[in-house]
């Protein structure tokens, strides 16, 4: 467990697992999430030779913020980590929101990229429906008290399989955690986010997945993300939903490790 502060002031906390002879990979969580939504693999990828590196996003978890939430900030401090770490490279995974970060810090900071792995995100909202959608979950993250929030999850999350009553469980106990002001600060900053056309000077491998409980609007958003990048692999993950490493984190695992370790 170590804490990082930036040069803005900010102090993001991040753990390490597994040893400096594995794989280093940088996973980063979505919006209203911390480190710990990456558990599942935290357990599992030391014993592959991955050892994750895990940050609680500026404003997310145990990290502070020093007034503001900008994912090129947030793509920043992934670089800070890296260097306080003395690692040149490494394989960034980023869920939804940690899907942003990920594709900012590779636009930024693309020679410090191993691997790509933009996993139930997006690159530019696009259209109408889309921007519709997005303006929609601003206003209700603005509206919903916490109580109705956790109602929303519930719902989207239905179901009696052991990983929707775990997704069910954690995203409960983080709404409580939270400050809706500064989710509805960040899920402004997500809304603006287009990178789209930036996206062609991104060398680095890359793998897009996306699960199919998304909906077919998200699937073509994420293999726009796909098309945009020079050799992208795209898949659909059957079964998952944001986010696919909890949902179905064995599939999700497979996929992301044979990437990796290819």
């Amino acid at each position: 467990m170590t804490i990082l502060t930036t040069p803005d002031g900010t102090e993001i906390y991040y753990e390490t697992h597994g040893n400096r002879e594995g794989t280093p990979v940088v996973l980063i969580h979505g919006l209203g999430a911390d480190h710990s939504m990456w558990d599942c693999q935290i357990r599992k990828y030391p014993e592959i030779a991955i050892s994750p590196i895990v940050p609680d996003v500026r404003w997310h978890g145990m990290s502070t913020d020093a007034g503001r939430f900008r994912i090129e900030d947030c793509a920043r401090d992934i670089a800070e980590i890296l260097e306080s770490m003395g690692l040149k490279r490494a394989s960034i995974v980023g869920v939804s929101m940690g899907g942003l970060i990920a594709q900012r810090f590779a636009i930024d900071f693309g020679e410090r990229v191993e691997k790509l792995v933009i996993v139930d995100s997006f690159s530019s909202i696009g259209g109408s429906a889309m921007r519709f959608n997005s303006k929609l979950a601003l206003v209700l993250t603005k509206l919903f008290s916490k109580a109705a929030l956790i109602k929303f999850i519930n719902s989207a999350y239905r179901g009696r399989g052991e990983e929707l009553q775990k997704i069910r469980e954690y995203f409960r106990e983080q709404i409580l955690a939270q400050e809706m002001n500064k989710i509805v600060k960040v899920r402004e900053e997500v809304n603006r986010f287009d990178v789209l056309y930036e996206l062609g000077i991104v060398r680095a491998p890359t793998l897009v997945l996306v699960g199919d409980r998304n909906g077919r609007m998200a699937i073509k958003m994420a293999e726009e993300t796909a098309k945009h990048i020079k050799n992208a692999r795209f898949e659909v993950l059957k079964g998952g939903g944001d986010p696919s490493n909890m949902m179905v984190p064995e599939l999700f695992d497979s996929r992301v490790t044979e990437f990796i370790k290819r």
